[in-house]
């Protein structure tokens, strides 16, 4: 999937607002925060929108999460952000 520049605009906007603490990466308790308010966020990068300790969700996040860490430093860039996006 190719991304025209306003839906790159678009998903910059939604990168930032996850980024509570504007550091300008997302790491994973932003990420879980953001999924709570944004069902849509969830649906977009195929994640949990709760994440509950004695379940699968935990697993499903941590596990995509990773996967979406390419360099894995335990932050999402807001190009790894993109390349999910790109990836559905």
């Amino acid at each position: 999937m190719s991304i025209t520049e306003e839906e790159r605009g678009k998903y910059r906007a939604i990168f930032d607002d996850c980024d509570i603490n504007k550091s300008g990466t997302i790491d994973k308790f932003e990420l879980i925060q953001e999924l709570k308010n944004k069902p849509d966020l969830s649906l977009l990068l195929d994640l949990p929108t709760h994440i509950f300790q004695n379940d699968k969700t935990k697993q499903a996040f941590f596990k995509g999460f990773e996967e979406m860490d390419g360099n894995h430093d335990n932050h999402l860039s807001f190009e790894e952000f993109l390349a999910v996006i790109e990836r559905h």
